[in-house]
């Protein structure tokens, strides 16, 4: 069996490959949200963080999640990028009170952004009450945040943040009504977590992988994948029916 080409090497395939968490460690979290965070420099994905959900008495619902991005290189380069709503943002990020905060102003994705002066920290508003923060983690070198959150579509940040964040990250057949035939397979990890088994196939067997992934209710969903291309994805039911996705 041939190794796979560098084309699929920009996929997070040491994750996807694997089975998942052994029984005694928590799995790993996945995007609370589909397809909000896009990879900074278009290979470094983001690892995320379990989301969390704080009910405020008389403010609603409080939650977030949190990704961090760290470069494999000899020097530290992270920063951690966190997707937020909570009431209590117009009083930490209005106009009024950041009057006197070490901030400059940049307009970002149609929005008022607050640029901290040492360049570590950018808060991007989103309403009253929902804001994506970008923070530079404290061992790092310095990074162009402003950079990474011009790459962010804030229009459908706001509109996923209307919702809470999923918190059950085991695959349903639900969970791959995101993709579709012929579209990109780089957010397979993020929505649909590791595989359980994957094998190279096909006539172009250095570019062709299928993806198992086993659901609750016994069934399986497989995901063939040519390139960084979505080829086919089959629904496999417990009694052996199988039908091809979407249907």
């Amino acid at each position: 069996m041939k190794p796979i080409v560098q084309s699929m090497l920009c996929l997070p395939l040491v994750f996807l490959a694997t089975s998942g968490a052994r029984p005694s460690e928590k799995a790993p979290a996945l995007a609370a949200w589909y397809g909000l965070l896009p990879p900074c420099q278009k290979h470094l994905y983001p690892m995320y963080e379990q989301p969390v959900v704080d009910k405020k008495k008389g403010d609603g619902t409080t939650y977030s999640q949190s990704a961090r991005f760290d470069a494999l290189t000899n020097l530290p380069r992270s920063f951690r990028v966190t997707l937020a709503r909570d009431a209590d943002f117009k009083k930490r990020f209005g106009r009024e009170a950041m009057k006197n905060a070490p901030v400059s102003t940049l307009e970002i994705g149609k929005r008022t952004a607050w640029i901290w002066t040492d360049n570590k920290k950018v808060v991007v508003p989103m309403a009253d009450d929902k804001c994506v923060v970008l923070e530079l983690d404290s061992y790092s070198v310095p990074v162009s945040l402003v950079e990474y959150a011009k790459l962010l579509d804030y229009d459908r940040i706001e509109k996923a943040l209307t919702k809470p964040p999923r918190t059950d990250f085991a695959p349903t057949l639900q969970t791959f009504g995101v993709f579709k035939k012929g579209g990109s397979s780089l957010g397979l990890y993020e929505w649909a977590g590791p595989a359980n088994a994957h094998e190279q196939v096909g006539k172009k067997e250095d570019e062709r992988v299928r993806w198992t992934y086993s659901l609750k209710d016994g069934s399986r969903v497989v995901v063939t994948t040519l390139g960084t291309k979505i080829e086919l994805m089959t629904h496999e039911a417990a009694d052996g029916k199988v039908i091809e996705l979407p249907n």
